[in-house]
């Protein structure tokens, strides 16, 4: 056996096995996970941002606005840690159409959640009454 048909073979071996392992299935499901893993840290935050609106109370102006998005966007981020369990639990080949759909619906949740989070950060959440700015400047302090 020359060096050419074992290098040859050799690289044929791996490119099989890379194929199999970037199927297109594969990729997804990895993805899928990524993003779920990115979600832990949004959760933080939104939890964050549920206690300085329960701290501040009905007082805030956008109180009633921002308690609904930010315990929605937390009850989302939890249905997508169920989905992505069951996702990664459910089929080892992800070819089952199930884990399509179930991928599919995250990725939708996900979006869901973002644009819930834009909302969230656009009202702004401020622990500091709205007057606190003008009393420094009245009080000569800068």
């Amino acid at each position: 056996m020359d060096e050419e048909s074992v290098r040859s073979e050799g690289s044929s071996v791996v490119y099989r096995h890379i194929s199999r392992i970037m199927s297109k299935n594969y990729y997804s499901k990895m993805k899928t996970l990524a993003e779920g893993l990115m979600d832990i840290g949004l959760m933080t935050a939104n939890a964050s941002q549920l206690k300085a609106v329960i701290d501040v109370g009905p007082t805030h102006r956008y109180y009633s606005t921002l308690l609904p998005l930010i315990i929605t966007s937390l009850v989302l981020q939890v249905l997508v840690g169920v989905l992505v369990l069951v996702l990664f639990t459910d089929d080892e080949d992800g070819e089952n159409l199930r884990c399509k759909r179930i991928n599919n619906v995250v990725v939708g949740v996900i979006f869901i959640i973002t644009v819930l989070n834009v909302l969230i950060g656009g009202f702004g959440i401020s622990a500091s009454p709205p007057d606190y700015y003008h009393d420094v400047n009245a009080s000569g302090t800068s």
